[in-house]
């Protein structure tokens, strides 16, 4: 879902979710991050009566409630933020454009197919 709203065009993403306790949080600190970084988006997100989180897309935590007490996670947001290659090349986009949507078929389809 989420690599779907960033081929839309979404620079930021929020993600409300309905809970999240397994290994203390840590599978979900992850998820953001990698989320955030794979589709180069800002991600926005919250447990539902727990932590709330904002990830950059280069995986930086720009803002968090903690790990332990429900709370609130406020940031600025630079849209124009991206990472960069070894080159120093900005990235965003740039893998889009060597995606082969083509390959993806299989997502797409039921496993009952």
């Amino acid at each position: 879902m989420t690599r779907l709203l960033a081929l839309q065009g979404a620079d930021i993403i929020c993600l409300p979710n309905a809970g999240e306790g397994r290994e203390k949080g840590c599978f979900w600190e992850s998820i953001l991050r990698t989320r955030a970084i794979d589709n180069q988006v800002h991600i926005v997100a919250a447990v539902n009566g727990g932590r709330a989180m904002i990830v950059s897309p280069a995986g930086y935590i720009l803002a968090s409630s903690g790990k332990t007490k429900p709370g609130l996670a406020v940031a600025e947001l630079n849209l124009s933020e991206t990472m960069v290659n070894s080159a120093g090349q900005k990235v965003k986009g740039v893998y889009d454009k060597a995606r082969r949507a083509d390959t993806y078929g299989l997502l797409a389809r039921h496993i009952w197919d």
